[in-house]
């Protein structure tokens, strides 16, 4: 008897909404690359943790998250999910193209986000005020940073604030870093708490 296997034809690939080029034409490509600003760029800024790249009511940043030197990856977060598109082609006078790699659930109502370098930074520093250690996580050797994620959550304050004390910022406001961990031998990516954050 002659046993025949049959595969299924893979999936094709699924390209990026139209708003997506339409956005990636509109934003600043330094906003674009660099992320949300942070207390280590400007300490009295008013917008820290806020995104730098907003479009459509989502957060952008390109960068290379695969670690082959090309800048040719796409975050683009919203309250719900994060959309990792790679093959990311923005040839000048062309209309812009990606490949929709995997999305990433969250939880969240502000996503900010920012770029695996100051992503690092900011987490080690932070870390090292609070409690003299670094929250960054032991990566397998096939993994690597890939980008920084804040999220936001509104919600009453845990603490009341001492008689006679205003309140400044986003009062209640509390979020979290994460980072977006790529696996270049499984070739996905994952999300990983870093650091519970006041508000901005």
């Amino acid at each position: 008897m002659l046993l025949v296997a049959l595969l299924a034809p893979s999936a094709a690939p699924v390209g990026a909404p139209p708003w997506v080029g339409r956005c990636l034409a509109q934003l600043r490509p330094a906003a674009l690359e660099h992320g949300a600003p942070l207390p280590i760029d400007s300490p009295r800024g008013a917008d820290h943790g806020t995104c730098a790249a907003r479009c459509a009511g989502h957060c952008f940043l390109l960068g290379d998250f695969d670690g082959d030197g090309r800048i040719r990856e796409l975050a683009v977060a919203g309250p719900s999910e994060v959309l990792l598109f790679h093959e990311v082609d923005r040839t000048r006078g062309r209309r812009s193209r990606a490949t929709l790699a995997q999305r990433l659930p969250i939880e969240g109502e502000e996503p900010a986000l920012l770029s695996s370098r100051r992503a690092v930074r900011f987490a080690e520093e932070v870390g090292l005020l609070r409690d003299g250690k670094s929250p960054l996580p032991q990566l397998s050797r096939s993994e690597r940073i890939a980008f920084g994620l804040i999220v936001w959550r509104s919600g009453p304050a845990e603490d009341p604030l001492p008689e006679g004390e205003e309140e400044h910022g986003r009062g209640g406001d509390s979020g979290d870093l994460l980072l977006g961990i790529y696996d270049t031998s499984g070739l996905s990516y994952r999300l990983q708490k870093v650091l519970p954050l006041g508000s901005p």
